[in-house]
């Protein structure tokens, strides 16, 4: 799994007794490099990788990371909390690649029933196993439980808000890629700010707008615009690594002997650079033009 990403994927591992295992970035697009994941799954011996969409946006060599994991044998699960309707090209969207994906309804993403998400597969096994666990394992209705289970169910006014978004799905798409192609053009002459580039032959649902600051201080930065009332984000700096819960575990993988070192992108100075521009419902293309004013002014010594 990615270095930066949110605590839930990492729990997620730990929760059913597996060990996490970070990858490098690939400064492309802050995402997991596939090289690096390769060279983990070779070297600790996983059995899953959590290929994580980052921001909305495809990992650069996406389809290398599948083929490379299909050859060894391993599960490839698509984090698409932030990916929901991110094209991969002519070969299908996020979501439909891996063995499954996960997508999030959590109330600031881009299709939203307040809590929840859906899982797709295309294999039955793991539906089946899904719908077990989902609910009590089999029990419910006079059943047999087959496996340990919980109570996951989607409230039915729950799913009919969600199902009623997304009728709207490729509307939301549309307003979020046409302030990323505004951001693009009005970034596009200055220096000292670097979009993310998007892989070729993919579309980002652009959950975010990261950019990278190439010299100014981000926190700086961000105060400066706050005060002038525009709200920025990260994408998970500090890493997964950084956080409390998470330190027994590092102890247990570095005496286990199946923690890796992460080379030279240990100091994560590309994570310190990393600022997301205002994007959600409410931004709209009349809007960049001022954002990025203040985003210079805010650059400024």
């Amino acid at each position: 799994m990615p270095l930066n990403t949110f605590a839930a994927t990492v729990a997620a591992v730990l929760k059913v007794g597996a060990h996490p295992v970070p990858s490098g970035l690939d400064p492309r697009d802050l995402g997991m490099a596939a090289w690096d994941v390769l060279d983990a799954v070779d070297g600790v011996g996983a059995r899953a990788v959590v290929a994580v969409h980052l921001g909305g946006f495809i990992p650069h060599d996406f389809d290398l990371l599948l083929a490379g994991c299909r050859a060894r044998g391993v599960a490839v699960i698509e984090d698409c909390a932030h990916a929901l309707g991110a094209e991969l090209g002519a070969v299908g969207s996020a979501g439909s690649r891996g063995d499954a994906g996960c997508f999030s309804f959590y109330p600031t993403k881009i299709l939203t029933a307040g809590v929840g998400g859906i899982l797709t597969t295309n294999h039955v096994r793991i539906a089946e196993g899904a719908r077990r666990l989902r609910h009590h394992g089999g029990a419910a209705n006079g059943g047999l439980a087959g496996v340990v289970g919980d109570d996951w169910l989607m409230s039915e006014i729950t799913a009919g808000g969600a199902r009623a978004q997304l009728r709207r799905l490729d509307d939301f798409l549309g307003r979020r890629r046409a302030v990323a192609a505004a951001y693009d053009v009005a970034l596009a002459n200055d220096a000292r700010i670097e979009p993310i580039p998007r892989a070729p032959g993919t579309r980002s649902s652009f959950y975010k707008y990261p950019v990278l600051l190439r010299s100014a201080d981000r926190g700086k930065v961000q105060r400066r615009l706050a005060d002038r009332g525009i709200e920025t984000g990260v994408l998970y700096d500090p890493p997964w690594t950084g956080h409390p819960a998470f330190q027994a575990t590092l102890r247990e993988a570095k005496a286990g002997g199946w923690w890796r070192g992460f080379g030279s992108w240990t100091d994560h100075g590309t994570l310190c650079r990393q600022l997301c521009l205002p994007m959600h419902a409410a931004v709209e293309v009349g809007d960049v033009p001022e954002i990025v004013g203040l985003l210079r002014e805010a650059m400024a010594p």
